[in-house]
């Protein structure tokens, strides 16, 4: 009943509008656009406001739709002025909005269909898979491979169709049906895709050609370019868990400035010194000429010393090393790694990471490459300098715990400028959505700081 006027119904319509001191009433949209997908809370109306900023889009309406095979998508309906492909609005919406935030889908259409109260019909709106976009030209499958590979794409996605350049993203694809594709792809056709060369291969052409003898070269595999655009490169290496996609939020929010490679723990090298050799050589190989920035955290700090160490040993010049809430590893531990300790550690898992855990093929890798990690990590101890800056990032609540075990700091690992900086929160959230975006604030400070470092040392050195 209407508090207002007896008698009267007020009907509670789902907008949020504020009253003015004026008596005018503003309209700030709607109360239930949040949604939950992949364990993510994503506001609509945030991606909506990003595709209108985009010169050409008039219109934008953005949905949670349920795909063909019952998993929620992320779908963006667009009025524009001119054709916009598909994958130009996604890498336009990349350097404005994290990865899980990027739409499955995109549909250009000619108009927003409207129903008579002037709000969109969403009755009326095409299905993603049937309209959307991915922005390539068809090409059909040519060999016996490709076609095996297409078909999976097919029941996968729940697309009755796959070119073999069409980019699983843009086709509606993410990271846990990903994983669902790379464990049909191996029930079908018996090839085990590594981790990090799912990301590389995103086609279907790719897949099938990283089978033959020019696939990818050894060691490149453990490397990933997490974001696409900047002039400076910085190679992360991988914490206790391995892997090095733990830094893709961080790379998403450095994106346009520095090109992030995620690296991971290289596990089947025959001994250590070959493992570090395989950084150099990968590295040397993105990167042909330097000087070189490295990062670390945690364990990765680790691993990142002795990489450096082994570049300046082989000639190659490291300016500057960033590690982040690591300390000197100065004492060997126990190389025994109990199904407990690994459980544990899978457990601070985000959702997402959870749900890629229940495919069997993921969970039997990830265990492999922990143990691997966790084996050299026991029999390492840092010791001796680097001639390069350390920049030592210390998260605010690991203080405690650093003076309580008398953690030794990188401040004497370095023969350079060592600088120290303080990180809001726990160490296990600066890489995560609770922390990323301060975390994200001071690295990129330092880095900014680095490269005027590097181009006035580069001035300096050819008399400019």
């Amino acid at each position: 009943d209407s508090p207002f006027a007896e008698g009267e119904k007020l009907y509670r319509s789902g907008d949020l509008a504020a009253w003015l001191p004026d008596g005018n009433i503003e309209y700030l949209g709607r109360i239930d656009h949040q949604v939950k997908i992949r364990g993510y809370r994503i506001e609509l109306d945030e991606i909506e406001t990003q595709l209108l900023k985009i010169a050409a889009v008039q219109e934008a309406k953005v949905l949670d739709c349920d795909d063909a095979n019952g998993h929620k998508q992320l779908v963006a309906y667009y009025v524009a002025e001119t054709r916009l492909a598909a994958n130009e609005l996604k890498e336009e919406l990349a350097k404005q909005l994290p990865g899980y935030m990027i739409p499955s889908y995109l549909v250009q259409l000619s108009r927003m269909p409207l129903t008579p109260n002037g709000k969109i019909d969403r009755k009326a709106l095409p299905a993603p898979e049937e309209a959307a976009d991915g922005g390539t030209e068809y090409v059909a499958p040519r060999t016996l491979l490709e076609m095996k590979i297409a078909r999976v794409w097919q029941d996968t996605l729940g697309v009755p169709q796959v070119g073999v350049k069409d980019n699983f993203f843009e086709l509606g694809g993410n990271s846990l049906s990903l994983m669902r594709l790379v464990q049909a792809v191996y029930d079908e056709t018996g090839i085990e895709i590594p981790l990090n060369r799912q990301f590389h291969h995103v086609t279907v052409e790719a897949m099938a050609f990283g089978e033959g003898d020019q696939g990818l070269d050894k060691g490149g595999d453990s490397f990933i370019k997490l974001n696409k655009a900047g002039d400076l490169n910085v190679f992360c290496f991988p914490p206790g868990s391995g892997f090095g996609i733990g830094y893709r939020e961080l790379a998403s929010r450095l994106d346009g400035g520095f090109v992030l490679y995620g690296i991971d723990f290289i596990d089947d090298a025959v001994d250590y010194e070959a493992m570090l050799n395989r950084y150099v050589d990968e590295i040397v190989r993105i990167q042909p000429e330097g000087p070189y920035v490295l990062l670390g955290y945690c364990f990765g700090g680790n691993l990142t010393f002795e990489v450096a160490k082994t570049m300046e040993k082989r000639g190659y010049s490291v300016t500057d090393v960033l590690m982040v809430d690591s300390w000197i590893k100065d004492t060997l531990t126990s190389s025994e790694t109990s199904e407990k300790e690994l459980e544990e550690m899978l457990a601070d898992f985000d959702e997402e990471e959870k749900e890629l855990m229940s495919n069997p093929l993921v969970r039997e890798r990830v265990h492999r490459k922990v143990k691997a990690t966790l084996a050299y990590e026991a029999q390492l101890i840092n010791s001796g300098t680097i001639p390069a800056r350390i920049y030592e990032l210390i998260a605010k609540d690991s203080e405690a715990f650093r003076l309580e075990h008398q953690l030794p700091s990188w401040r004497g690992a370095t023969t350079q400028a060592y600088a120290d900086y303080r990180l809001e929160g726990a160490h296990e959230e600066l890489l995560e959505l609770a922390r990323v975006e301060e975390t994200a604030v001071v690295i990129r400070d330092i880095l900014e700081q680095v490269k005027r470092q590097i181009e006035a040392e580069a001035g300096v050195l050819h008399g400019s």
